[in-house]
């Protein structure tokens, strides 16, 4: 009798485990998750992503860039002049390279 109370404790412990997490993760849709990168041509420019502060790139598809999905404006300058201004709208999970 014993060994069976134990059995169901710990059985009704791990179902409510699994529920818990399903749970929790459909609170926290913030973690979804989208990428840029650069080609390896793409040297000495400066990227602005919706209209945030410009920064230089490392290019490579190893050097990945972690947005949120949804629609974003890419802008990249050249010698402090704009050479391309492009709209995306990216999906969760997306890598999306960057072409000039």
């Amino acid at each position: 009798m014993k060994i069976k109370s134990i059995v169901i404790v710990i059985s009704l412990l791990l179902f409510s485990g699994c529920a818990y997490k399903t749970y929790k993760e459909g609170l926290f849709p913030d973690k979804r998750k989208a990428f840029l990168y650069f080609p390896e041509n793409i040297k000495n420019v400066l990227i602005s992503i919706d209209g945030g502060e410009l920064f230089e790139i490392k290019p490579g598809k190893n050097n990945q860039y972690q947005v949120k999905p949804g629609k974003h404006e890419i802008k990249i300058y050249k010698n402090n002049e704009l050479i391309m201004k492009k709209n995306m709208n990216l999906k969760d999970g997306d890598i999306m390279e960057i072409e000039l």
